[in-house]
């Protein structure tokens, strides 16, 4: 999806929709319109809601690159160390240019992420069912 609808996301998003949010999936999109736009501690708290409902490996890693975006390096290091001790195979972010993988996380480990915009074109078309802002029903 495109920045565009990132945008779109973040710009709908309420913090009241998280506690009734479960779908993996759609927790990982609004994560990442919410970083698109620069919504550092409200992605944070998306990646910890999605640690709750699914594998926690790649929130986990998602919650470190938000602290250190935050300033709060000793929290990011926390969380690469618990991402660590959780499956992480190889997940690819192709719209970031990142392959998170346990190597990864070591890297994060010697060094803070640093941001990384979003390749994707602005005008990608938008999905149109279980999207973050057309969260499926509860």
């Amino acid at each position: 999806w495109g920045t565009n609808y990132s945008g779109k996301i973040a710009a709908a998003y309420s913090a009241e929709w998280l506690p009734g949010l479960s779908n993996y999936n759609a927790l990982l999109r609004l994560g990442f319109a919410l970083y698109d736009s620069q919504r550092y501690s409200d992605a944070l708290n998306v990646f910890r809601r999605m640690e709750e409902v699914g594998d926690p490996g790649v929130p986990l890693v998602w919650q470190g690159h938000m602290l250190d975006l935050l300033g709060q390096r000793p929290a990011a290091l926390a969380a690469y160390r618990k991402a660590l001790s959780a499956p992480i195979g190889e997940h690819w972010h192709d719209q970031y240019g990142l392959v998170v993988t346990r190597a990864y996380v070591e890297e994060r480990l010697q060094s803070p992420f640093t941001r990384v915009e979003n390749r994707s074109p602005a005008s990608m078309p938008e999905p149109s069912t279980n999207s973050p802002s057309n969260p499926p029903s509860r």
